[in-house]
């Protein structure tokens, strides 16, 4: 399949999934409600750790001993760290997970409300916890062995630390790819789900997953048509309204612009994950054309 048919295919998959959304708005509000979560937590971790500083810093002084001090304070700002970002991808999951619920439900013609997808969603709540407790520790794993690799003074350690670094990223995004549908919609524990999320992807297996290749290429080509817009303006607007409202203007139309992407590709990546795992799994399609969604993988023939 070449890179044009691609592209073209993400833009059917886009434009239906953005549809979807449309039609059902409700779908947006997984996105939007964890936003305010987001932000408590973040600050919340961030009052804790300066909290953490001034008592260990109270300690420095009354002790006279800043290495220990300094030691016990990277250790609990790391520990710390860590919480947040478990905390934060459990949050990012478990309403994805409520969105791929409801996504599913209304395909189907079934009952769907958002109260309801997050309700079904608290059931399911420690194995969310768990699968994001996974993803963090092997983020931060990875983010270890790329800092390593980046200090390495050896050239091949350097190309070996990143084959390895490579390779488990993206072995990890392949068994992986069906964990929000799964967490939605089946009853498995976290172990059973990533063997289940590994299992689905080999039926119908493909290196390159062509929805998620063009999803991904239509995002680049609206980036890239975003920065050519706000390159050409920052040369002509300033003529018109000045350099001091053109700056005003452009920050806050990048602003806008980052924020509507990452509400569009956050939906519709969720949307086509959910109809993929559908179709894979029970033959659905729902507003997708058939076609389309066969097209999404590289057929195994050896699975016939």
């Amino acid at each position: 399949m070449s890179f044009s048919t691609r592209l073209y295919n993400g833009w059917l998959i886009t434009k239906t999934s953005l549809l979807f959304a449309l039609n059902n708005k409700k779908t947006l509000l997984f996105v939007l409600l964890p936003i305010p979560l987001f932000i408590t937590a973040a600050l919340f971790y961030l009052f804790f750790s300066i909290i953490v500083f001034l008592l260990i810093d109270g300690i420095n002084h009354s002790q006279s001993s800043p290495h220990d001090a300094k030691l016990l304070f990277c250790s609990l700002a790391a520990v710390c760290g860590a919480l947040c970002i478990w905390t934060l991808t459990s949050i990012s999951l478990f309403f994805k997970s409520a969105m791929s619920h409801y996504v599913a439900h209304k395909v189907q013609h079934q009952p769907a409300s958002v109260t309801r997808s997050c309700i079904a969603m608290l059931a399911r709540l420690k194995v969310i916890i768990m699968f994001a407790g996974i993803t963090t520790a092997l983020g931060l794993l990875l983010r270890a062995l790329r800092n390593k690799n980046k200090n390495s003074s050896s050239l091949a350690t350097s190309i070996i630390g990143s084959l390895l670094h490579g390779s488990i990223a993206i072995g990890w995004s392949v068994l992986i790819f069906f964990m929000i549908p799964i967490l939605a919609l089946e009853q498995t524990s976290t172990l059973e789900s990533l063997k289940l999320s590994g299992k689905t992807f080999k039926k119908t297996w493909g290196e390159l997953v062509s929805g998620s290749f063009s999803i991904g290429g239509v995002i680049l080509v609206s980036i890239l048509g975003y920065i050519a817009a706000a390159c050409a303006s920052a040369f002509v607007l300033p003529f018109i309204i000045g350099s001091a409202l053109t700056s005003l203007l452009l920050i806050f139309t990048t602003m806008a612009f980052v924020f509507f992407l990452f509400l569009i590709a956050s939906t519709i990546s969720v949307i086509f994950q959910t109809m993929v795992y559908l179709y894979a799994t029970q033959g659905i399609t729902g507003p997708f054309d058939k076609n389309l969604l066969a097209h999404s993988f590289v057929v195994d023939q050896s699975k016939k």
